[in-house]
């Protein structure tokens, strides 16, 4: 074949950088320009979820012109096609900032980073002497948008702590809004029995209120309780009557004290050596108290009058227990010796 035309023209030439839409994109990435006219393009920054507190972007845009050689219908000029011609060039930085929501709190007890419950275990008992099965009780917290972004967000936590938004989630805040948040403790029977049966004087408990932001942030709350306990105590390990007449009653003084900031309900209950507990659970016919349960209040103590009253010429001993409705307990042993005969008597 003759001619001096080429058939087919390649130019080929190596395109800086790394191909990519993310975080910076731009639209439409293809268009034509007339002579003597203008287009636009729009560029857009879509920050992406960094490993730091914020993050910094810089790339840019190349525009890679294509020209033709074709004569303009508008102004007749035909241009070279230019393949030498350098792109065009547009430098593109971002900054990409954590969203974080400003935390107010309740309460003036100078903790600034978390919500704290702490209070004693007494709301358990009622007026008329019942124990409840649990109880519940709440902080109110203010999350404050300080930031000049729309912030979309979920709140989650974790039982015995629950999350009482006013709005409904996913919450969304404008800036320089805030929305009201009640956080929730609940606390249970079962939980202060268990504390108590391991000589536990709190029940303490740990999570987080996590604020999950649409881009897939986190921000953390700590949860903290702490719920005091009653301690009761008696002055006396082992109460002796020594030997006392037959069928007269003597009596002595045990106190009992509540070494704790929590109310003390308690009832007594008196177990011979033998192991057997009274019909009445405060007395053997021996053996009596007086009062059989009572109320003590916080750093207070109670006064229970114990009394023997022998019946034979043995020697009696028993337990009395101090049990209280939330799982505090003391106890202590008794005994005493019958006597018919007055000068055995000290």
């Amino acid at each position: 074949m003759k001619g001096s035309h080429d058939l087919v023209k390649v130019m080929i030439s190596a395109h800086e950088g790394v191909s990519s839409s993310q975080p910076v994109s731009i639209y439409p990435d293809q268009t034509v320009i007339k002579g003597y006219s203008n287009a636009s393009v729009e560029l857009a920054f879509t920050p992406v979820v960094m490993d730091t507190n914020d993050g910094c972007v810089s790339s840019y845009v190349l525009g890679h012109l294509s020209l033709s050689s074709d004569q303009d219908y508008y102004t007749g000029a035909v241009r070279p096609e230019g393949y030498d011609i350098d792109p065009i060039r547009i430098n593109v930085t971002g900054k990409s900032l954590y969203p974080r929501l400003n935390i107010e709190y309740d309460s003036d007890d100078g903790r600034s980073n978390e919500v704290l419950f702490q209070f004693t275990a007494d709301k358990l008992l009622s007026a008329n002497g019942e124990v409840k099965l649990s109880c519940y009780t709440k902080r109110n917290i203010s999350l404050n948008n300080s930031t000049d972004m729309k912030l979309t967000f979920d709140l989650v936590t974790l039982p015995p702590f629950s999350c009482d938004s006013m709005i409904v989630s996913p919450v969304t805040l404008i800036p320089s809004r805030s929305a009201q948040v009640s956080i929730g403790y609940k606390l249970t029977l079962d939980e202060v029995l268990k504390a108590s049966k391991n000589s536990s004087s709190t029940v303490t408990n740990s999570e987080q209120l996590v604020i999950k932001y649409s881009t897939g942030v986190q921000q953390l709350i700590s949860l903290l309780s702490r719920v005091l306990l009653p301690v009761i105590s008696v002055d006396v390990n082992n109460l002796s009557f020594g030997a006392s007449l037959l069928n007269q009653s003597t009596s002595q003084l045990v106190t009992v004290y509540n070494k704790s900031n929590c109310t003390s309900q308690w009832k007594l209950s008196i177990d011979t050596d033998k192991g057997s507990t009274s019909s009445d659970g405060i007395s053997t016919g021996v053996f009596a108290v007086d009062p059989s349960s009572g109320i003590t209040l916080p750093r207070q103590f109670t006064i229970v009058t114990v009394t023997f009253t022998p019946t034979v010429e043995v020697e009696y001993t028993a337990t009395l227990h101090i049990r209280g409705v939330l799982g505090e307990y003391a106890s202590f042993s008794v005994s005493g010796t019958g006597s018919a005969d007055e000068a055995t008597l000290p």
